[in-house]
């Protein structure tokens, strides 16, 4: 029996953004269902789960946390404070 639930529960279950969510679906890991009768689209989340399983647990390219695009700055170890009066 399919367990549908809305996008946002969806997230919530996989502790991820909505948005990552629709990610997912975008890329076709998962179909979406519009059911009669009832707003918004529902996703199965016996297939979601099967989907989360083959995917690979980090999806970065480039060895990136953030991705290809991402910049990356590395702060001073040691942080310098700037006051008007040492300035003078």
């Amino acid at each position: 029996m399919p367990r549908y639930v809305t996008r946002d529960e969806c997230a919530q279950r996989l502790h991820v953004h909505p948005r990552t969510v629709d990610n997912y679906i975008g890329h076709g890991y998962f179909p979406v269902y519009e059911r009669p009768g009832e707003r918004g689209w529902f996703v199965d989340l016996d297939e979601v789960g099967h989907a989360m399983r083959l995917l690979p647990a980090r999806k970065a390219q480039g060895g990136k946390r953030f991705g290809p695009k991402a910049r990356i700055v590395t702060l001073p170890a040691v942080a310098v404070v700037y006051t008007p009066e040492a300035g003078k």
